[in-house]
């Protein structure tokens, strides 16, 4: 059969590839696998985990290694969410929902379709879905004498038979649309599909861009419908339904009618195969033994990424499932790296999977009630199909029992314990199904949920089939409590501030206890300051002080708590102004709690405060500006803004003199400017009228004192202005306040 995908490049969401071969990989110096972690997950299942380093970085290896010849271990393929073919599903819930022990994702897929495998299914010997006719594609496959091998010929034949004896061939079953129509790799086009009950509740009714589409349903061997450009419909129970186009649409409705007789054949060949289980796979990694050494060139499979494979030893009967992942911390690996682990495994076939973002491998560690991938990242691809491992050895008594929870616990407090345990065969046991026990003078129980009512040494015991575990229980009461620690040991926060709580048991055997929120009774003073909600202290609008008690199982401990800004502005005239500018934010402090009201500052740490309070914002030409004297970094921004916008000029030879302090004149220029005032008329005259030291003002800077004297902005004191006194930050926070920041 010639596939007509040899005439047309194939572009697939889930995979791009060019089938052509054109450069030969040669393999990285590494050194060997180093195994770091081994759980079995039934008899003849294990997964490992390896550690290998390539190019100089540390890859972690997932294996599941799968005896074959072990009678309690099977494996299938299982497809779509609750076994629907024409629908997608993570792996870890295909995995779960077949109570797979482990499964790893398979066969390429159309990422905007609905779902649908590229590659074959067969499960129990019943061929479900017709192989991909792409060159370099493959089939694995376990035979029914129980060898699992890697199948390059498998093709799908199949045909219809009218009353009339004419005949026409059915392309597909099962098949979601590789290409729309036009496209000529489309397999829709002209051609008949079937679809029976594992491809999902509803047919494919006419898929989008096609006309002329007759969908046939056949119940009981008979015609019970025939649809024309009609949206999907219900699948029969103990039928099928035919999707034709084009020249199949011409032939079914040409040679049936309702209540016709339908005749149809279908299968693979060659027949001689005798296929048991079977999934769609990549192209091959390894034969005989050795790692292929030429790959497809296409982009999208070269460089590290990703990896998902198969390893099948010499005779077939052990299996190697792989997945590295690739993350921040890990780089991937190459195809040619892939096939050198598969050979270094054991691995005498190796082929290739649906790797990078669809990569996931999942197990059921011993214990666990269901899957959990393996490999990263966090977030997991929806795919087609994977090929799962099943332990299908009969039920056991119990071998392994843990139980899980808080092993030091406080009197009065409660506690949720959880129980894991196997069989001897690897089956998980069911939590629901152990029964818990405590002593009662030192508990109450109700099933898992311990409130534990006096201290001194004691145990839980779960038991299950006639098997029992314990762990042993401290139960702290006062005289085992040395004393409390309360982080931070002194609060000091500003108002409608939050500080987190941090509350240790100190034990006298030296041991420590962190306790749970709802198991500390804390107390605030004055609950006007605040209140403490979540291991938080909340403080109110308020500033003062106040002391939170915590108290834990009849011990207590206290911490001081001062609300306020900062503590040297207490009783300074400039207070309330300070402490409005730092509800806004605008106000920083020297140092924690140190605001420094009578300090001088910089020229640049004034220009920084202002930027504050207008949120000035940089653009590409803000940010040309450059200086020819050095800038501290913190203030670099918000000079190179002030003098874009000639906010801030700077002296004679155009420095702006960042480190030297600012004088009330500068701070009075600076700010006309920002409110665009600046050129109203002042004079000497008008300012001996305000200031006795008027004469001491610049003609440079009288219209710009004038105004924000008569904006009641800035001022003096004694009826001086003291033009040429440094500002202090008090002046400033309250200038700005006055200027710019509305109550």
């Amino acid at each position: 059969m010639k596939s007509i995908f040899q005439k047309a490049t194939v572009f697939l969401l889930a995979f791009v590839m060019i089938f052509s071969t054109g450069f030969s990989a040669q393999a990285a110096p590494t050194n060997s696998l180093q195994l770091k972690e081994e759980k079995k997950l039934a008899h003849g299942a294990v997964y490992q985990v390896f550690s290998k380093l390539i190019d100089e970085k540390q890859i972690q290896v997932n294996v599941v290694e799968v005896d074959l010849k072990n009678p309690s271990v099977q494996i299938a393929p299982i497809f779509g969410d609750s076994g629907q073919i024409g629908s997608k599903a993570k792996v870890t819930t295909m995995a779960n929902q077949n109570q797979a022990v482990a499964a790893i994702n398979s066969s390429f897929f159309r990422m905007n379709n609905e779902g649908g495998t590229l590659g074959m299914l067969v499960k129990d010997g019943k061929l479900l879905s017709n192989p991909a006719e792409v060159p370099g594609w493959n089939t694995f496959a376990q035979l029914k004498d129980g060898q699992a091998t890697v199948l390059t010929d498998v093709l799908f034949t199949g045909q219809i038979t009218a009353p009339n004896g004419d005949q026409f061939p059915i392309k597909g079953i099962n098949k979601t649309e590789y290409f729309p129509p036009g496209s000529p790799a489309s397999n829709y086009s002209g051609s008949l599909h079937l679809f029976t009950k594992e491809w999902g509740s509803l047919s494919r009714g006419t898929p989008t861009g096609y006309r002329d589409v007759v969908e046939m349903e056949v119940t009981d061997g008979l015609v019970s419908d025939i649809r024309i450009n009609e949206g999907a419909q219900p699948i029969p129970e103990n039928g099928y339904v035919l999707l034709a186009h084009g020249k199949a649409s011409q032939f079914i409705l040409d040679h049936f009618g309702l209540g016709d007789p339908v005749e149809i054949e279908y299968g693979y060949s060659p027949e001689a195969y005798e296929i048991e289980e079977a999934i769609g796979v990549n192209f091959l990694l390894v034969t005989d033994g050795k790692p292929v050494t030429q790959f497809p060139t296409d982009s999208a499979l070269l460089g590290k990424n990703a990896r998902s494979a198969i390893g099948i030893n010499k005779n077939g009967t052990t299996l190697y499932l792989i997945a590295i992942e690739k993350t921040e911390a890990q780089p991937g690996v190459t195809l040619q790296q892939l096939a050198d682990i598969l050979v270094e495994l054991g691995a005498y076939t190796g082929v290739n999977l649906d790797g990078g973002g669809s990569t996931s491998l999942a197990v059921q560690k011993p214990g666990d009630l269901g899957v959990t991938r393996v490999n990263g990242p966090a977030f997991e691809r929806s795919v087609a199909d994977a090929l799962a491992v099943f332990n299908v050895a009969p039920k056991a008594e119990p071998m392994e029992l843990m139980i899980q929870g808080p092993q030091k616990v406080l009197v009065d407090s409660e506690a949720v314990y959880t129980f894991k345990g196997y069989d001897k065969n690897y089956h998980s046991l069911d939590p629901q199904k152990v029964t818990w026990k405590v002593p009662e003078e030192f508990a109450s129980l109700v099933n898992n949920q311990v409130k534990w009512i006096k201290g001194g040494d004691t145990k839980i015991t779960a038991s299950i089939e006639g098997k029992s575990v314990s762990l042993p229980i401290s139960v702290v009461g006062k005289e085992q409590i040395e004393k409390l620690e309360i982080v931070p040991e002194v609060i000091e926060i500003a108002p409608l501030q939050q500080q987190n709580l941090e509350i240790k048991i100190v034990l006298k055997d030296g041991s420590t206890i962190v306790p749970t929120f709802s198991q500390v009774k804390w107390k605030v003073d004055q609950p006007e300051m605040g209140q403490i909600k979540n291991n938080q202290f909340i403080a109110s609008d308020k500033t003062g002080s106040t002391v939170l008690t915590a108290e834990v199982a009849g011990v207590s401990a206290e911490v001081e708590v001062k609300v306020g800004y900062f503590d040297d502005i207490e009783g300074h005239w400039a207070q309330k102004n300070i402490e409005q500018m730092a509800i806004k934010g605008f106000a920083k402090g020297l140092q924690p709690r140190i605001f420094g009201p009578n300090e001088s500052l910089t020229r640049a740490d004034f220009i920084v405060f202002l930027s504050r309070i207008q949120g000035w914002q940089l653009g590409d030409k803000e940010k040309a500006v450059t200086f020819t004297e050095e800038m501290p970094q913190y203030a670099l921004p918000a000079l190179q803004y002030a003098k874009y916008h000639g906010i801030m000029m700077g002296d004679e030879k155009g420095l702006m003199n960042p480190g030297q302090s600012i004088s009330r004149m500068e701070v009075s220029v600076i700010l006309a400017r920002l409110i665009e005032q600046a050129s109203v008329d002042g004079d000497a005259a008008s300012l001996a009228e305000l200031y006795k030291d008027a004469g001491e003002i610049p003609e440079w800077a009288q219209s710009a004192v004038l105004l924000l004297s008569e904006k009641k902005i800035f001022g003096g004191a004694n009826q001086q202005f003291y033009p040429r006194k440094n500002i202090t930050r008090a002046e400033m926070a309250t200038v700005l306040l006055r200027a710019f920041v509305k109550e």
